[in-house]
């Protein structure tokens, strides 16, 4: 897909407010529906290599061979009836499992011309599109059920980062650094508040109640929000703590290959994205940078994207440390 040069070529190494605001004004603003279920990024990255057909000795060869152990690819395989696995083939089945989640899009970061702070936590200095998964209307009725009444604050919400704020509650979210003239996308990061926080919380119970008991000081949720369903809650979230990282990937992937029509995806090695990032500390969890991408058969590379490899302001790190990535090609 070729896009209009957007900005001066004095400015083009990084990603601009204009050029983020074209995407913005290019795609339906709208929240998207994305409908998921456990392991359907099998299916998902099957379709993209199959294309018009494939020999199912060829696919069990490819890259993908894991896959083929993950159920739904089971299914799938047993009703083809043949030597060749046809996109016909290739449907999302009837679960029960399955969210009806959806996203939306947001930003982060600031345009200015020099390096980003740590706090950005963006490789290249510039602008980051955030895509914002948010939770699927059964969860908001089971939460506002659970936990609180409509009209208080969110208590998994932490409002200094890129979450929804219109109507919607972000589950989790991907920020992607984008360069459309390469044609290339860098996941910088995947990320969530909300289940995180509940998790944290949980470890807090037994001792609230033995506190409360005792007639000590309360906490300052369980005191606030309804604390007597906050275990039937927890229990509740189980399948979204199970699923929310490969769905939030799922989604990036998705996005910027039907909505971009960009195949080139990029993730930062655990490494590679504390060191370009600045991170010396909070950094994020080492599997969503190792384990992750690699269930996602993306491959490892010591070749930075080519939006990187012209960032003067990462070149020096690049030659002095050895750094390396994940890319998948869809």
């Amino acid at each position: 897909m070729h896009y209009p040069d957007l900005t001066p070529n004095i400015i083009r190494e990084v990603m601009t407010p204009l050029e983020l605001a074209f995407i913005e004004q290019t795609i339906d603003a709208n929240p998207k529906p994305f409908y998921y279920y456990r392991d359907q990024y099998a299916l998902q990255l099957i379709k993209y290599h199959v294309k018009d057909g494939m020999k199912i000795n060829e696919l069990k060869n490819s890259r993908y061979q894991n896959l083929l152990s993950k159920s739904v690819i089971r299914e799938v395989l047993k009703g083809c009836g043949g030597q060749v696995i046809r996109p016909e083939a290739l449907h999302d089945p009837l679960t029960e499992d399955g969210k009806e989640f959806n996203y939306t899009l947001s930003k982060w970061g600031e345009f200015i011309p020099h390096r980003n702070d740590p706090w950005h936590q963006t490789t290249r200095p510039g602008l980051s599109l955030v895509l914002q998964l948010n939770f699927d209307p059964w969860h908001n009725y089971q939460y506002h059920r659970l936990i609180k009444a409509d009209g208080e604050e969110h208590p998994f919400v932490f409002d200094c980062h890129p979450v929804s704020t219109k109507r919607q509650l972000t589950m989790a979210w991907a920020r992607l650094d984008i360069d459309l003239d390469r044609g290339e996308v860098l996941i910088e990061e995947i990320q969530n508040d909300w289940l995180r926080e509940v998790a944290t919380l949980y470890k807090d119970w037994n001792e609230w109640v033995k506190d409360k008991k005792k007639g000590k000081r309360g906490h300052w949720f369980f005191d606030h929000y309804r604390s007597t369903t906050f275990c039937e809650y927890v229990n509740f979230l189980k399948p979204y703590q199970k699923m929310w990282d490969e769905a939030t990937l799922s989604m990036a992937i998705h996005f910027a290959k039907h909505e971009l029509g960009i195949g080139d995806i990029y993730c930062h090695d655990f490494d590679s994205g504390n060191l370009l990032k600045g991170l010396e500390y909070g950094k994020p969890p080492r599997s969503l940078y190792t384990k992750l991408p690699k269930r996602f058969c993306f491959e490892q590379t010591d070749r930075a994207p080519e939006m990187i490899r012209r960032e003067k302001y990462v070149t020096k790190p690049l030659r002095k440390n050895e750094v390396r990535w994940w890319k998948l090609s869809v």
